[in-house]
């Protein structure tokens, strides 16, 4: 389980690396796209394009205002407020379609992964409490077979519950050292 979640976690990296890479590409031409609105058809068809505040920086905040941008300049284009300008709208945004919908993609791949991360994570997760409860079983088997003998010597020495085997104490609710080696109820080793 463990294995698979560092697997699902390795081919990560290039899920996003590419959603980056796509967000970058649409931020860049929201900027441009922004700033020939305000330099040829000024504030308020900058507004009217959808810019409102600074452009963002989250993948997913920037496909949707290119989304906008995008459906909003194309139904009603800006007029330039400048004599002898002519701003071609449909120019300005004629590649945000197509880098907008890259990015729906790659926000759609990266939902994926944190989706197979999450149930990766839930296996490994199950794979302990199995792998813990099956431990705790087995030792109480074992030291109940280890008494019935007379190793009771061999049966301290054993661990009691997953906690002490995951770096927790050794002693039991009742605080006696069950440790059986003369150590500090922890197997002799040093306290973490």
């Amino acid at each position: 389980a463990d294995q698979e979640l560092a697997r699902e976690l390795g081919d990560d990296v290039a899920v996003f690396a590419a959603r980056d890479a796509a967000a970058e590409a649409v931020r860049v031409t929201l900027v441009d796209v922004r700033e020939l609105v305000q330099t040829n058809c000024g504030d308020v068809a900058v507004r009217e394009a959808g810019f409102v505040g600074n452009t963002p920086r989250d993948p997913v905040a920037l496909e949707e205002l290119g989304a906008t941008v995008h459906g909003n300049i194309t139904k009603k284009p800006p007029k330039s407020t400048r004599k002898g300008v002519r701003f071609d709208a449909k120019a300005a945004v004629e590649w945000l379609d197509a880098q907008v919908a890259a990015l729906a993609t790659a926000n759609g791949d990266v939902r994926r992964e944190k989706r197979e991360e999450q149930a990766a994570r839930q296996r490994r997760d199950e794979a302990w409490t199995l792998f813990e409860r099956e431990l705790s079983s087995a030792t109480a088997r074992l030291d109940a077979s280890l008494r019935a003998v007379g190793l009771d010597d061999l049966a301290d020495r054993l661990v009691q519950s997953s906690r002490a085997a995951s770096g927790g104490t050794e002693e039991g609710d009742d605080g006696k050292n069950k440790g059986g080696n003369g150590g500090g109820g922890n197997g002799g080793q040093e306290p973490k």
